[in-house]
């Protein structure tokens, strides 16, 4: 007799999918990524209880931080090397990263001590990724240990692709702008002679 009962992802409720729909209207009229964290951490609070929220993106194909910012609970960031982190290990493996208690994790040796000296209990992070590129990571925290449950992880894994879109169109926009800038310049200089 088998008694082994498939294991099925919980799927988010329809609030939270109407959440998403408003999360992604939300975070749309956003031109800078300090307002963008902020309207994220505001629009999750409907839904989750956390005590910090950032997003980090990182430099086209590179190991580097482009920028980093706090929509909600800032923390001063380890200086510790990316690629053991557990931003590197959300953004690679594509996969929202839930550490259900820093106290017993094991996989981030060096960033769990900094995560227990600021007082960190849970945490999940979410890869920022499209079909062109992977941009980086949001993540949200609890100051005590309580576990997110599935239906949280997925729910915010559905706000990581809208969050992922939003700051693509925003980079975009940002380097067109740049280019023009500079073509204007260009343009004026060769007037000049």
């Amino acid at each position: 007799m088998n008694n082994t009962v498939p294991v099925v992802a919980p799927e988010p409720s329809s609030h939270r999918y109407e959440a998403v729909v408003r999360i992604s209207e939300a975070i749309a009229a956003c031109r800078e990524p300090e307002e963008l964290a902020s309207t994220l951490a505001d629009e999750i609070g409907d839904f989750l209880q956390f005590d910090h929220l950032y997003l980090a993106v990182l430099k086209e194909n590179s190991k580097e931080i482009e920028y980093l910012v706090w929509g909600k609970g800032f923390l001063p960031f380890p200086d510790l090397p990316i690629v053991g982190s557990p931003l590197w290990h959300a953004m690679a493996s594509g996969d929202p990263q839930h550490t259900a208690d820093w106290g017993t994790e094991e996989r981030f040796p060096q960033f769990k001590e900094w995560a227990q000296k600021m007082g960190l209990g849970s945490g999940v992070r979410v890869p920022l990724t499209t079909p062109h590129r992977r941009l980086g990571v949001f993540a949200i925290s609890r100051d005590t240990v309580d576990p997110f449950s599935d239906e949280d992880i997925c729910f915010l894994g559905l706000v990581g692709r809208v969050v992922a879109f939003a700051l693509d169109d925003g980079l975009n926009l940002r380097r067109a702008q740049s280019a023009h800038a500079c073509l204007q310049t260009q343009t004026s200089a060769s007037n000049c002679f």
